[in-house]
């Protein structure tokens, strides 16, 4: 695990055993045959934590690459995107208790999977590799 030890005066985790997507200030970690996305604990700093969270689309339904699926109310609005297209689900306990994203955000706070229309691998492959 790499840490940032003073990133706004805060001390930051940043797991190696997934990827990330830093425009959405997402992280990614394979399961099974899909990915799972969650917020960095960076991006929840920078946008002030997690207030409020609900899903843009259907639970279970295609979703396209770039389309938003989650609206987050922080100290501003986020839209986050899917960075792969596939089936997604989300997370029911994150929508029930937003603080989870931002108390435990690489554990029980991820908001959303993909089962990738492309192979997982691939997918995985466009996703950026944690900082050395």
């Amino acid at each position: 695990m790499a840490v940032i030890e003073k990133f706004l005066g805060q001390r930051v985790e940043v797991p190696e055993d997934r990827r990330y997507h830093s425009k959405q200030g997402l992280w990614a970690k394979a399961q099974d045959q899909d990915l799972v996305f969650g917020m960095t604990q960076a991006a929840l700093i920078l946008a002030g934590g997690i207030n409020d969270l609900d899903w843009l689309v259907e639970d279970q339904v295609p979703v396209t690459e770039g389309q938003d699926v989650v609206f987050v109310i922080t100290g501003k609005i986020l839209y986050i995107s899917t960075p792969v297209a596939g089936v997604v689900s989300f997370n029911p306990e994150a929508k029930q208790n937003p603080s989870l994203a931002s108390t435990d955000p690489y554990g029980k706070g991820w908001l959303f999977r993909i089962h990738p229309d492309a192979d997982r691998n691939d997918a995985w492959q466009t996703l950026a590799d944690a900082p050395a």
